[in-house]
């Protein structure tokens, strides 16, 4: 008997979507040192836009490949890279919400001292805990790749903080919105077109022009001034005890040939450590720190104070040996290393006040005073002006001080003064904005005393020869 059997072709059931897609889902891991990652996220979130139409701008570009991690971060006008030792790494670059990002971070257990980062196609998962969703790096705006001069600049923090005070900040004449570098003159310049603050510029390099740089870049040099570069490859995976780091003890250090004394007391319990250094550190000549035990356990020191050591030694190079900046500028944008990585800015581009025909080259009137005092006395003329502006002063032999706000309050006290110059016997009743003369005596009053050069009611107000301060009627 013979069976006939039917080959039938049997068709093979259609994938679903969500095999299709689970198939081509590829995690990706990285691992990378939280301390690290932490303070470079900061950095980059004073580059990004904090509000704004372009989603993007709020986000920071991770690339990641198997050694490191390129952050980006960018409001189109100023940007901030920085690269970054990774533990674990993998080919990856996607963009993720700056701010969500660093929360998500901070929120981990402190005893966790590595973020683990599980990419998918569309998210990042954060230490299998938190997910958020990402953009394609594409998207990401194509940083500028500045190849021009190369300028270094002296002690360019001290002098942008007595400037930048001055300058116009949202004007719509959009050249005041910045610094201006005058190197031709050798001046650095800030102003409003009410007041002028000015600083000398010290530099190197082949440069015989003026660049306008924006307010936002110069507040970042401000914020992280260039130090001594220091070794920060100290940091081990594997954690264990540092000798001495649980007992409360002073040490003295030898410090490049100076005596530094550091009070360590270490509290096993609570598992605090507090650090006080007493000694040529800083200009304070001390400084109170804060370390956690967990930052111990995984540095590569052996005792306690091999770590005190090399902390109490950064502290002196960094107050001591201020780094020169050094830009690079072409006719559109400036580069800088900031941070441990590199700014790049925009510039303003037009045309800059001349300086030389704003500031007064002699006045008849010139007046010393002691500029904490006047502080003293401005900070008790500030709470009556309220809405109004102005301070009258009155020069004769002294500077009588005084504000008003009628119906309210009058304010009235004097500073002791020495007059001279040709109208030294002149009587001179000046009226100025409160603020910015403030701004001038702080800016240039650190040797203790200001002079002051006036020549008459109506005309423009010299403060050590740096600062121009145009009067108002009060």
């Amino acid at each position: 008997m013979s069976v006939s059997t039917d080959k039938k072709k049997v068709k093979k059931a259609p994938k679903t979507k969500a095999v299709k897609e689970s198939k081509k889902e590829k995690i990706q891991v990285i691992e990378i040192s939280r301390d690290a990652l932490t303070k470079t996220l900061k950095t980059a979130n004073d580059f990004i836009m904090k509000k704004g139409t372009l989603p993007v701008l709020s986000t920071v570009k991770l690339e990641f490949t198997n050694k490191e991690c390129m952050v980006s971060a960018t409001d189109l006008e100023v940007s901030w890279t920085k690269r970054v030792k990774v533990l674990k790494g993998a080919v990856v670059a996607r963009c993720v919400p700056a701010d969500l990002l660093i929360r998500e971070i901070q929120a981990l257990p402190q005893d966790i001292v590595k973020v683990e980062l599980a990419f998918s196609p569309d998210t990042v998962k954060i230490n299998d805990r938190c997910t958020i969703w990402t953009m394609s790096a594409d998207d990401f705006p194509v940083l500028p790749d500045i190849k021009g001069k190369d300028i270094e600049i002296d002690n360019i923090t001290e002098s942008l903080k007595k400037v930048i005070v001055a300058i116009g900040g949202s004007d719509t004449r959009y050249t005041l919105n910045g610094v201006c570098f005058n190197f031709a003159d050798k001046m650095i310049v800030g102003t409003d077109g009410h007041r002028l603050h000015t600083e000398t510029l010290n530099f190197k390099g082949d440069v015989n022009s003026q660049i306008i740089i924006p307010e936002k870049a110069c507040k970042a040099i401000i914020k992280y001034p260039h130090k001594y570069e220091h070794d920060r490859d100290d940091w081990r995976s594997k954690e264990r005890e540092v000798k001495g780091m649980w007992e409360t003890k002073t040490y003295t250090l030898n410090v490049f040939g100076n005596e530094v004394k550091v009070e360590y007391k270490a509290d096993k319990k609570a598992e605090d450590i507090d650090i006080t250094y007493s000694g040529p550190v800083n200009a304070s000549g001390e400084h109170k720190g804060y370390v956690g035990h967990y930052s111990l356990t995984h540095s590569k020191h052996e005792t306690i104070q091999d770590y005190l050591q090399k902390q109490a030694e950064e502290m002196y190079l960094d107050y001591h040996n201020p780094m020169p900046v050094r830009l690079s500028a072409d006719t559109k944008h400036i580069s800088c290393t900031l941070a441990g990585g590199t700014m790049t800015a925009k510039l303003i581009d037009g045309t800059y006040p001349d300086v030389k025909k704003i500031i007064p080259k002699s006045q008849p009137v010139k007046v010393d005073f002691n500029a904490k005092e006047f502080l003293e006395v401005m900070a008790g003329v500030m709470p009556v002006l309220r809405d109004s502006k102005g301070v009258k002063l009155t020069v004769n032999g002294k500077i009588d001080i005084q504000g008003m706000n009628p119906g309210t309050a009058d304010y009235k006290w004097s500073v002791d003064a020495k007059s001279s110059g040709k109208g030294k016997d002149k009587t001179l009743i000046v009226g100025m904005n409160a603020q910015y003369i403030i701004d001038a005596v702080r800016a240039y009053g650190e040797s203790g005393t200001v002079t002051m050069e006036l020549s008459e009611e109506l005309s423009p107000c010299l403060i050590n020869k740096k600062a121009v301060i145009m009067p108002m009627r009060v």
